[in-house]
């Protein structure tokens, strides 16, 4: 008799058979599916806008409409705005030149390009950027040349939208005042009905700078005065160094340079009213004049901005001349209190002194009173009080510790008008001419019954 079949071989079996028929359906599946293209590499831009910065704008792309807003944007954040003036020209240029380089209208590679100009320099032909070298290239010469992308060969390249983003970031980044300034002088920098942004921009800076020789002697005469600048800051070394390096670019943008403009940072530098700071910088020129400092101008700058930036980290920038300034005011301070505590005891002496002084004198008018008070008829002409006897003083007309007879007024007085005459004449007006002898003592005692006492002794 055959044996009974195993079931789990049958089950085992079923299991591989339905695994077979898994993997037959993966592979059917897998046929069916396109095979995935492998990711294109990363082209690399520093900004949007330089991602094919040669190609035209697709303004139906969001992609290129960002990179168009961001073109035109004012070059200040915020609320600040530039309004054609020459002490603030040179941070709105750089502002410029910033967004040029971002959008890559100055770039030389880029064909498209809108603010690199040619001109001729020692016999040969070099290219210029005019948001820095604005006074190397005339407005007829850069008007001549900017017809390329206005209405040339790149009227309808991404050129002509380089410059409109251009002029509509100029014109947003000035004031209504400036705005409205400009609007005589529109056939300058109009071509073709649309605004130029290069000769928009020419004719600003020509506003700003009256681009002229004047204008190469008075950024000179700044550049040899930056001392008295350093001193009208107090010494901020960022201050004193932008103020170089905006005078002298614009001095270079013009066509002009400063020979000594090494020895002219040092001149300003030195003029910082910090010891620790001042002999650095005393230093740095020693080695310099030695030969043994090779530095250009701007270099110089920057070392000074960095010590600068490490004293007022260590907290010692002018730290000497601020506590000499403290010392100077707390002395100041404490010759006020001084003088102040001895008017107080002044005051407060005087006070007391006054005071006793006016009680003295209510106590002995008091006390004297009395003594004015005749004796009446019949009443006794003298009294006895305190231990002492006092007298009625007909010559001082009071009570007093002499008697009448001893007085020193007796026998010396005379009465006004009884004086003995000496001559018999009349005068003019009828009455006798006399002279009367008077001494000091009989003086005082005709006054005596207004002004009181003589001395203590009299009475």
């Amino acid at each position: 008799m055959a044996a009974a079949p195993d079931p789990m071989v049958d089950v085992m079996n079923q299991l591989a058979t339905l695994t077979a028929a898994n993997v037959a359906l993966q592979g059917q599946v897998a046929n069916l599916q396109p095979a995935v293209p492998a990711p294109a590499p990363i082209t690399f831009a520093r900004t949007p806008a330089l991602m094919g910065q040669t190609n035209l704008l697709d303004f139906k792309k969001k992609a290129d409409l960002s990179v168009y807003a961001e073109g035109k944007s004012p070059v200040f954040e915020g609320d600040e705005r530039f309004d054609i003036k020459s002490e603030t020209l040179g941070p709105f240029l750089k502002r410029l030149h910033k967004k040029a380089t971002d959008q890559g209208w100055n770039d030389p590679g880029n064909a498209q390009q809108i603010v690199l100009f040619d001109i001729t320099h020692n016999g040969a032909t070099i290219k210029i950027d005019i948001t820095k070298s604005y006074g190397r290239i005339n407005l007829t010469e850069l008007k001549i040349q900017c017809e390329r992308f206005m209405t040339g060969v790149d009227a309808q390249h991404r050129a002509n939208q380089n410059n409109q983003m251009m002029q509509e970031s100029i014109w947003g980044s000035l004031t209504m005042r400036a705005q409205q300034s400009l609007s005589q002088y529109e056939p300058e920098y109009i071509v073709g009905g649309v605004i130029c942004g290069p000769l928009l921009l020419k004719v600003i800076i020509r506003s700003a700078t009256m681009d002229s020789r004047s204008t190469i002697s008075i950024l000179r005469a700044q550049l040899n005065d930056i001392d008295s600048f350093a001193a009208g800051v107090s010494g901020d070394v960022e201050k004193i160094t932008e103020f170089f390096t905006d005078n002298l670019d614009r001095l270079n943008a013009s066509g002009a340079n400063l020979d000594d403009e090494v020895d002219v940072l040092f001149k300003g530098l030195k003029a910082v009213p910090c010891e620790e700071f001042r002999s650095y910088i005393l230093r740095k020129e020693e080695l310099y004049t030695d030969g043994t400092l090779n530095i250009t101008a701007k270099e110089l700058a920057i070392v000074a901005q960095q010590r600068y930036a490490l004293l007022k980290t260590k907290g010692t920038f002018m730290k000497s001349q601020t506590i000499d300034h403290e010392i100077v005011a707390m002395r100041a301070e404490m010759a006020d209190l001084k003088g102040k505590l001895a008017l107080s005891k002044n005051v407060e002496q005087a006070g007391t002194d006054k005071k006793g002084d006016d009680t003295k004198k209510k106590k002995q008018k008091k006390d004297e009173e009395w003594k004015k008070i005749p004796p009446k008829a019949g009443e006794p002409v003298i009294k006895h009080i305190r231990n002492k006897d006092f007298h009625w003083c007909e010559h001082h007309m009071a009570w007093t510790v002499h008697r009448p007879s001893d007085c020193r007024l007796s026998g010396s007085t005379q009465v006004a008008g009884s004086a003995t005459p000496t001559s018999a004449n009349p005068s003019p007006n009828g009455v006798m001419a006399a002279s009367a002898t008077f001494t000091a003592e009989s003086i005082l005692g005709m006054l005596g019954s207004s002004l009181g006492a003589l001395d203590d002794s009299d009475y």
